[in-house]
């Protein structure tokens, strides 16, 4: 054999999982398989001769599924006889393990004084080795930890047990799991608990033919001793044992986590629950009950006589056990609250229901949703409620029962005056039921309350339907109220005479419906205030509606609210309407030709927006000429889409023809107007007397705009003008300076949203100032710095343009631009966005600040970049030492051979720091990009820089010379935070020594 290193170990074990094993050659993989018994015998012997070499120092031995031989007992002999620290001996799975062989070892474990722990298990024990530990356990008082487990036990053994136990007074823990003992085993285990008083822990789990009795019995006798059982089902074996022998137990809810019991744990529950005293709340919810189980528990209520609640609901199986169960409880003369929900019940088990509200006097609430009585099984619970005098709260939700169980239950429940609340939600009443319920509900003293869908709808329908003088206000807004529920409701206005307030938000209403409707008010005296925002009405039934109400003094409430009011009275004759909004209604035909009508005639209105956009050709005709013939408007807002011949004819004759006409909007959506259309409306408001004019969004060529601005030219009276959303050319923007020119009255004008150029912006607000009024543009601000940046204003030092997204920077801007940037000194940062110029436009631009010695900033975006405007900020780069930032973000990348000058040009300047310009990766970006980074030492002090930065880097300088040369006496926090400056400045400026030297 080969020889082994030597050991120190205090814990050997051999099996199938090596633990602390002398060497790895003892271990073997069970995943190759287990070893043939020659080869077991030999590692054994292995083993144990290993054990041998420093015996006194083992405090543990493990043997697992080996076989013994004569030598390997032998030696373990020797090895148990001078094993003096030995405190744990097991041995496991050896079933080859003779008596004698086992006597012996026994004799052996006997000196050994500080053995505390014996395991032998799955030794298949004979009765005479089972006497030989027992006299170990008498003669070796140390061991007080004995585990059997796995030894298929007889009864004869557990009487050798039971002997031995009785004289052996030390032992404190047995494990008997594993040795397959039924109850008859297990009251022998109870004797030996009784034989010694010193066993305070026992182990049976895994012996499942042990009633849960004896396993109460077993938990209460090691509770007395204050100790403790391990078995199968513990949890409900100790709630049992509470239950039987503690008077605290109350409650006890088997919904909550996974208990997983077997049909003899739930049966010696319902034994247990016989005779308890304590528990008056019991919930076994969702717990797959077998019918066996039930029986038990209904046999168990029979003689229980204080539970109070009890809760079975889905238990699929209650509706095979539902007639022995319905009797139990029909019988208890204390149980108050039974659920019984999601337990599959039918109609055919409705009658046992039935039979126990017949014959229950307890019981106050039940539970019975989610299970499928129907119509049929609500009839016949609801016969049982006639005669009932205990239940008040009956839940019947989802149960599939119709109109016929709602009918049903309302009558029997005409007559009960006990109960009090009835949920029955999520079933198929229709509005018919709902109604019966509600009559019933509100008939009955007390009230019924009732817990369903639109319950208050349903209320509020029948005490309308009884005329209740105390409802004055009915909601039903959104209830899906139609079909016979509607039919109810129409009925019941008609004769209603205490109703004042109706609210029908959200209901649909057809054609058929919104007449029986408009009729049923029309009975009805006493309705005055209706809304119907949100109702599915045609617009023409609103009016007929509103102007109904209004006769009678009372209002109709509809999104528009007040303007709904105004067309009304409009309707209706008023003179005393002034003002008209029907801008975003949803209006029908009918409806519109009304209102052109009664704006036709009415001789009040002074105010009319109007949305034309939307409606037909001849639609639009009949208003524009209910418009035209109207001679008090005074304002009017129009929004329609591009007028055709006939709505041309009819604007020429409104303006021409309105003497009173004021002020007109007229925002004409989505498509360009021809130059006839723009010659037509021009002629018109040529022709008119308006004082204010907007024309919004209106596309139309240069030649059209030409043209309109002509016809205003025209306009003497005119003081207001708006023009929003229209482009202008150049030239069309000299025309609307040329109309505003000749408009001596004109003091406002309106532009936002128009593109107009910057010259014309400037030379309108000129215009308009000098009139002592004012223009609205959106570019205020610019005109006012352009005004400074002419003048050379000291105070303009930033000027930003941007320019019109669509349209850039227009020709007649960009000279003007130039011109006054040639001559300007004090500009320092300039920025031209969205101007849409080509590469030598930008060139002039940038020449144009060539000039300027503070200029420190410039910016270029959304313009073209190409060789001729990168040439100028080369020279611009050249001619400057005060440029810190140069931004040319172009409209497309630059090439390597137009970037050329800008590497020479910044190899010469000593300014810039931030170089923005699209360019592709290669040599020259690269180059750009180091020349930026070799920043001279002047840089950092250039203005541009906070005065505290540069104070910072002249004492950071200052102090690493002094430090060189002269050594000052500073601390080492401040050496830290100078050397941390210096560091994060060299990084960024490789070549300061030598810059500094120069």
């Amino acid at each position: 054999m080969a020889s082994l290193p030597p050991l120190r170990p205090t814990s050997l074990t051999w099996g199938d999982i090596p633990i602390g094993s002398p060497s790895k050659n003892y271990s073997w993989d069970p995943s190759n398989g287990p070893p043939s018994p020659e080869a077991l015998d030999v590692k054994l012997m292995r083993y144990v001769d290993e054990l041998q070499r420093n015996p006194e120092q083992l405090q543990t031995i493990e043997i697992s599924e080996r076989r013994f031989n004569v030598d390997a007992v032998s030696e373990l002999l020797d090895v148990l006889s001078e094993a003096q620290n030995l405190e744990t001996f097991v041995i496991t799975k050896c079933a080859h393990l003779k008596d004698n062989d086992l006597e012996d070892l026994c004799n052996a474990l006997e000196a050994c004084s500080s053995l505390r722990t014996l395991h032998l298990e799955g030794l298949t024990l004979s009765e005479a080795g089972c006497g030989y530990v027992m006299d170990l356990l008498v003669a070796n008082p140390a061991i007080v930890e004995l585990s059997l487990a796995r030894n298929q036990l007889s009864r004869a053994h557990l009487r050798v047990l039971e002997n031995g136990l009785a004289r052996a007074d030390a032992l404190q823990s047995l494990n008997l799991s594993r040795n397959n003992l039924n109850t008859k085993d297990a009251e022998h285990v109870l004797q030996v608990l009784f034989s010694t008083d010193s066993i305070s822990y026992l182990d049976i789990t895994r012996n499942v033919s042990i009633g849960v009795p004896v396993r109460v019995q077993l938990l209460h006798a090691l509770k007395l001793r204050q100790g403790h059982l391990l078995c199968d089902d513990y949890t409900l074996i100790a709630l049992l044992e509470k239950m039987e022998h503690s008077e605290g137990l109350a409650q006890l809810d088997f919904s909550q986590g996974h208990w997983d019991l077997d049909t003899a744990c739930w049966k010696g529950f319902a034994h247990e629950l016989r005779s308890n005293k304590s528990l008056v709340s019991l919930n076994m919810s969702n717990c797959e009950l077998k019918p066996p189980v039930l029986r038990a528990l209904a046999t168990a209520l029979k003689h229980n006589k204080h539970l109070k609640h009890l809760n079975l609901s889905y238990n699929g199986s209650v509706r095979v056990g539902c007639k022995h169960l319905c009797g139990a409880i029909a019988l208890h003369p204390q149980l108050e609250a039974v659920k019984l929900s999601g337990c599959e019940l039918s109609s055919n088990e409705a009658i046992h229901v039935s039979h126990m509200l017949e014959e229950t006097k307890s019981i106050a609430y039940l539970g019975l949703k989610d299970n499928h009585l129907g119509t049929e099984g609500c009839c016949v619970v609801a016969k049982a409620l006639g005669v009932n005098r205990s239940l008040k709260t009956l839940n019947l939700s989802n149960n599939h029962i119709d109109t016929t169980g709602a009918r049903a239950l309302a009558s029997r429940l005409a007559g009960n005056r006990v109960l009090e609340c009835l949920p029955i939600f999520r079933n198929d009443f229709g509005w018919e039921g709902l109604l019966a319920l509600a009559t019933m509900a509100i008939a009955r003293d007390p009230v019924l309350i009732l817990e369903m869908e639109r319950v208050e709808t349903a209320v509020a329908l029948a005490r309308m339907q009884n005329n209740d003088a105390t409802l004055n206000h009915l909601e039903l807004e959104y209830s899906g109220l139609d079909g016979p529920g509607m039919d109810i409701f129409l009925q019941s206005l008609q004769a209603n005479k205490h109703l004042t307030s109706l609210d029908l938000r959200g209901l649909h209403f057809d054609t058929g419906t919104g007449e029986r409707l408009y009729a049923a008010l029309q009975a009805n005296k006493s309705v005055t205030h209706l809304r119907l925002d949100g109702a599915e009405l045609p617009f023409s039934f609103k009016l007929r509606l509103a102007r109904l109400l209004q006769r009678r003094g009372g209002v109709v409430d509809d999104r528009q609210g007040h303007a709904l009011d105004e067309l009304v009275r409009l309707l209706n004759g008023d003179k005393f309407v002034t003002s008209l909004d029907l801008r975003g209604w949803t209006l029908d035909d009918a409806s519109h030709k009304l209102i052109a009508k009664a704006v036709r005639l009415s001789g009040s209105l002074k105010h009319l927006r109007y949305d034309l956009s939307l409606l037909s050709a001849s639609i639009r005709t009949v208003v524009l000429d209910g418009i035209r013939v109207n001679k008090s408007i005074e304002h009017l807002t129009l929004q329609m889409h591009t007028p055709d011949v006939q709505d041309r004819i009819l604007l020429e004759g409104m303006l021409a023809g309105h003497q009173s006409l004021k002020q007109l909007i007229l925002r004409i959506m989505h498509d360009d107007l021809s130059d006839e259309g723009v010659q037509a409306l021009a002629t018109a408001l040529a022709t008119s007397c308006l004082t204010s004019l907007r024309i919004e969004f209106v596309g139309m060529s240069q030649r059209g705009a030409e043209l309109l601005l002509a016809g205003i030219a025209q306009l003497s009276t005119l003081t207001d003008l708006g023009l929003h959303g229209i482009s202008w050319s150049s030239e069309s923007g000299l025309a609307l300076v040329e109309a505003v020119e000749a408009l001596p009255s004109l003091t406002s004008l309106d532009v936002v949203n128009t593109c107009v150029s910057l010259v014309n912006l400037v030379n309108l607000t000129d215009i308009l100032v000098a009139r002592g009024g004012a223009l609205a543009s959106g570019f205020e601000d610019t005109v006012a710095d352009f005004r400074l940046l002419s003048s050379n204003s000291p105070d303009c030092q930033h000027f930003e343009l941007i320019c019109p997204p669509n349209d850039g920077l227009y020709q007649d801007s960009l000279d003007l631009l130039c011109q006054v940037l040639k001559t300007n000194t004090n500009l320092a940062r300039l920025e031209v966005r969205a101007a849409h110029l080509g590469d030598s436009d930008t060139a002039r631009l940038i020449e144009a600040v060539t000039s300027n010695p503070n200029l420190e900033s410039l910016l270029f975006e959304d313009t073209e970049i190409d060789a001729i405007s990168i040439r100028a900020a080369s020279d611009l780069l050249s001619s400057t030492e005060r440029l810190v930032t140069l931004e040319l973000q172009g409209s497309s990348e630059n090439t390597e051979t137009s970037c050329q000058p800008l590497v020479r040009a910044l190899k010469r300047n000593r300014s810039l720091f931030n170089l923005r310009l699209r360019l592709p990766r290669g040599p020259v970006a690269r180059r750009l990009n180091k020349l930026l980074r070799i920043t001279p030492w002047r840089w950092f002090l250039h203005p541009h820089f906070e005065p505290e930065f540069r104070q910072r880097v002249l004492l950071i300088f200052a102090l690493q010379g002094l430090l060189a040369e002269v050594g000052l006496d500073v601390s080492e926090r401040i050496l830290e935070q100078v050397c941390l400056h210096l560091s994060q400045l060299e990084l960024r400026l490789p070549q300061l020594p030598r810059l500094l030297d120069e």
